[in-house]
């Protein structure tokens, strides 16, 4: 409620004989109307004006909290691992494995999961599902073609290297139609020993690719 938020002079630096180390800390919340603070793989809580020890677990650094009405929600990675610890209100905890969470939030009992690698999920009674965005499987790009009167569009997503060799791009071919891309590669077509796609181009007999 300080109205000189900007002044130093107004602010208090806690020192290791309050039970907080002077060095840099990665997120502070508030969770059951407790004040954490996290640095590397440590949880510290500020109670009665001193702080103490609330959560470690050695090579899961902490680096997102976010905090609901009945749960604190970690998200982690580090030497020992990823994943999202989930703890309760109850004391009971839960850990989500997934492969870099940089965020995790809880709504109407489900958590949502920002991950780096695998983009976004949704964790709900131990069941995991990823959500793919309407797009592009990749943002590679070698050609494009345009079926003038569907406006479908084709991409190429292969190439050459700097001496027309192969690069091994398997990415397979994209195909956005009646507003929803496509993707087929090796995984879902009979193109087990195709890669490099560097053309595609649309029939002028059936308007097909």
């Amino acid at each position: 409620t300080d109205p000189f938020l900007a002044d130093y002079n107004r602010w208090h630096l806690f020192t290791p004989a309050e039970g907080l180390q002077t060095t840099n800390y990665i997120d502070c919340i508030t969770f059951n109307n407790t004040i954490l603070a996290a640095k590397n793989d440590s949880v510290f809580q500020y109670q009665s004006g001193l702080w103490s020890p609330y959560y470690y677990r050695a090579g899961f650094n902490v680096k997102k909290m976010e905090a609901s009405p009945d749960s604190l929600l970690m998200s982690q990675f580090g030497s020992a691992g990823t994943r999202v610890t989930v703890i309760h209100t109850s004391g009971q905890m839960d850990s989500i494995a997934t492969a870099q969470p940089v965020q995790a939030i809880e709504v109407n009992g489900a958590i949502w999961i920002a991950d780096f690698y695998t983009g976004l999920e949704k964790a709900t009674n131990g069941n995991l599902e990823t959500f793919y965005p309407n797009g592009p499987y990749t943002k590679n790009v070698f050609e494009l073609a345009v079926n003038s009167k569907t406006h479908s569009v084709y991409v190429a997503p292969g190439g050459w290297n700097s001496s027309y060799g192969f690069i091994f791009n398997q990415d397979g071919f994209f195909a956005k139609i009646d507003g929803f891309w496509d993707h087929y590669d090796i995984h879902n077509t009979n193109l087990i020993d195709t890669f490099d796609i560097v053309s595609v181009a649309v029939n002028p007999a059936n308007n097909l690719t």
